[in-house]
């Protein structure tokens, strides 16, 4: 039941061994450091789907921002609507 637990938290299998062998600390350690990764991962997913949004609203008809300059901004990874100033 633990294996599986560590598992779904993203822990690798030589990770959940290392874990299981060393004892309670090392898990407390290491589930710290697999927060803080996770909340890294989703900071960078809220981005993304930022910036798509973004590009979706800049590429709507009515706008007049250009498909390269909206490209161009996330490849800088800029806000959008600052570079379509």
């Amino acid at each position: 039941m633990q294996i599986l637990a560590l598992k779904f938290l993203g822990f690798s299998l030589e990770e959940i061994k290392h874990c299981l062998q060393i004892g309670p600390t090392v898990l407390q350690e290491s589930l710290s450091f697999q927060q803080a990764m996770m909340q890294e991962k989703r900071t960078q997913l809220d981005n993304i789907i930022q910036a798509i949004e973004e590009t979706e609203q800049l590429l709507q008809p009515h706008s007049h921002c250009s498909p390269v300059i909206c490209f161009h901004s996330i490849d800088l990874d800029l806000p959008l609507h600052a570079a379509s100033l």
